[in-house]
């Protein structure tokens, strides 16, 4: 369980940074720059970025009913030290966002842009010839203004879009302008600049990236953000930094840790813990029965040997003690190389790895991550077992006379 937490926080901070700041009741947040400066110098913060976030559509020629995403705008230079979008990228770079005149062309999507991925003449989205259209070799000719580049979910990119890197797309935001008769959707085109994978379907599906002045020029929202996203140290700071945070910049901000979002994820990832604990311990106790049975049997045969000791002066908690220390040893010896046992098969999975089916647990291997205060809480508790266990055939022993031990002899 462990293994899966820390794999669900990988995931979540690869695209949502440790703790966010947003303007609160609802006005525009306009003064980022000056919280900028405040954070920077508060003990735990790594780094901070602007972001601008709206829901979208995307469309491509490959798919022309298009689907609803979630557009953010990063600061592409500060993204590698905030986010770990760049480590979960597949294909291109996050650095495209600024020069999308180095994005590569596209081989593959040209003869699709012209047909739609069906082998027919067809257009790109929204009617609007495709720039694939004036290749003569299959390539796709670079045009005179080169549209600004995006990055999308592996999901989004793969299995909706049926995109390429260097592939053109439509970006529609339906409430963005306003005509004489109302709100106007507004229309820009946009170049894959790569995809990623981060894991998590719910972001892979629905995510893209844009730089933060094209967001905010296609948005019509100048100067103005959703919110600054702060890297710390680690992610067990969060708490502990968006408390400095929100006294440093006071009441007019909210500011949130990635716990305080994604709570009930993680509420439930606990309670799967302790249940997972309330079983091993349950294993431990059915396990506990076998010290009892052994105990006791080894009572049974020893009961000349304890009245033999009892005659000669020992007292009753002496062999309380050495019955208890037996049923100790045995504990001990099961608990030792339980765990020696426990601790090797996960060495050997996070080496070799247990490879499983990415399109049933979206994970490419079973993630195996240990911890010493885990490890040591069962330990305690398997160890607590088998006092408990050991007490009652030491106390029967301690209760034997010795006229009953030599009775028959």
């Amino acid at each position: 369980m462990s293994g899966f937490e820390s794999d669900l926080k990988s995931k979540i901070r690869a695209t949502k940074a440790d703790v966010l700041i947003g303007a609160a009741e609802d006005r525009p947040f306009t003064d980022w720059q000056a919280v900028e400066e405040k954070i920077a110098d508060i003990d735990g913060v790594v780094a901070s970025m602007a972001y601008l976030e709206s829901e979208v559509i995307i469309k491509h020629a490959s798919n022309p009913a298009g689907m609803g995403i979630i557009l953010r705008g990063v600061d592409a230079r500060k993204a590698p030290r905030v986010l770990d979008l760049e480590r979960k990228m597949s294909e291109g770079k996050v650095e495209y966002l600024l020069t999308p005149d180095k994005i590569p062309a596209d081989d593959f999507d040209a003869p699709a842009a012209r047909s739609g991925h069906d082998g027919k003449p067809g257009k790109h989205a929204w009617g609007k010839s495709s720039d694939a259209e004036s290749a003569p070799t299959g390539r796709v000719a670079a045009p005179t203004n080169t549209p600004p580049g995006i990055l999308l979910g592996e999901e989004l990119y793969a299995h909706t879009l049926h995109v390429f890197v260097g592939s053109d797309v439509d970006v529609a935001c339906p409430m963005c302008g306003v005509g004489p008769s109302g709100p106007m959707p507004r229309l820009r085109s946009f170049r894959v600049a790569g995809h990623f994978y981060t894991g998590m379907y719910e972001f892979d599906s629905k995510l893209a990236y844009v730089s933060l002045p094209e967001a905010q020029k296609f948005l019509r929202m100048q100067g103005e953000v959703t919110g600054l996203e702060v890297r710390t140290e680690t992610p067990e700071r969060a708490a502990e930094v968006a408390v400095a945070i929100a006294a440093r910049i006071g009441p007019a901000y909210e500011v949130r840790s990635w716990e305080e979002l994604n709570r009930n994820l993680f509420m439930a990832l606990k309670l799967e813990k302790i249940a997972m604990f309330v079983v091993l311990t349950f294993i431990a106790l059915v396990a506990s029965f076998s010290i009892v049975s052994n105990l006791i049997m080894l009572v049974t045969e020893k009961v000349q040997e304890v009245a033999i000791l009892k005659s000669m002066g020992a007292r009753d908690v002496a062999i309380l003690r050495v019955f208890f220390a037996e049923g100790l040893c045995i504990g001990l010896f099961g608990l030792v190389l339980g765990a020696i046992c426990g601790i090797g098969g996960c060495l050997l999975l996070s080496r070799v790895g247990l490879p499983l089916n990415p399109d049933v647990f979206y994970i490419q291997k079973l993630p195996v991550v240990m911890r010493a205060s885990e490890i040591t809480s069962i330990c305690l508790a398997a160890l607590g077992l088998c006092c408990l266990a050991t007490f009652y055939p030491a106390f029967l022993a301690s209760r034997i006379r010795p006229v009953e031990g030599l009775r028959y002899e």
